[in-house]
């Protein structure tokens, strides 16, 4: 029996990375998605808003960890950054001025719930809540071409989700996935509002894959030395 159960899990993996006829289904592919984003791996992605010009806008780099820890970047005038994250234990919030001080709380909500106030481009502050939020609320079907175009990508699966009346008014109508069909990785998520709503669509793409050091996610490795900090 266990050697039946090896061979089982091996024709799966072999399914995944070759693929068979037709793709699988479409909550199999999100499922495997969520499954990767709770690997302890280091991912890096860009956020971008189209506001329906020529040009995307870009709104942040997200860096993430496993299901829960993260840490965003956000651009701001001067070449100086704001950033915001999660380290598992604590919420963060770096101001772009440096007289100001880093803001740090033990209440991760709290934290989160300021994020989103401030910076409404954000379609999601973890691709877990993402995930999990898509399958239980979207109906998920599978799709041949890629939502931003390009020539197709025999590497790639794509799963489209379409809100129904399960689907809050605030969520996105559409979402589509990119995922790499070898190991489930999100290469690029792109959330699409009503049509009367900018931005119209937050595009979120797979920039990088390259280790952090263990602390990347905590404040002090975006401070300078001596700088204030207050926690609440």
């Amino acid at each position: 029996v266990p050697r039946l159960v090896a061979a089982g899990l091996a024709l799966a993996v072999v399914w995944w990375a070759a693929g068979p006829g037709a793709p699988p289904a479409a909550a199999s592919v999100v499922e495997r998605a969520l499954a990767a984003v709770r690997s302890n791996d280091d991912r890096h992605y860009s956020i971008a808003a189209d506001d329906g010009g020529d040009e995307l806008r870009p709104v942040a780099d997200v860096y993430i960890r496993g299901g829960d820890q993260f840490a965003l970047r956000f651009a701001r005038p001067g070449g100086r950054s704001m950033w915001t994250g999660y380290d598992g234990i604590e919420g963060w919030r770096i101001p772009a001025p440096s007289r100001m001080a880093v803001r740090v709380s033990s209440d991760p909500a709290v934290m989160k719930a300021r994020i989103l106030d401030r910076n409404g481009d954000l379609p999601f502050l973890e691709l877990e809540s993402a995930l999990v939020t898509i399958r239980a609320l979207y109906v998920l079907s599978t799709v041949s071409e890629h939502a931003l175009g390009g020539a197709p990508d025999p590497s790639l699966l794509h799963v489209r989700a379409i809100a129904d009346d399960r689907t809050p008014p605030d969520m996105p109508r559409q979402i589509d996935l990119a995922v790499r069909r070898v190991d489930g990785v999100i290469q690029s998520l792109v959330a699409t509002r009503e049509p009367s709503l900018r931005p119209q669509r937050l595009i979120l793409r797979l920039l990088d894959e390259e280790a952090r050091p263990d602390g990347w996610y905590g404040f002090e490795a975006h401070i300078a030395p001596g700088r204030r900090v207050r926690r609440y």
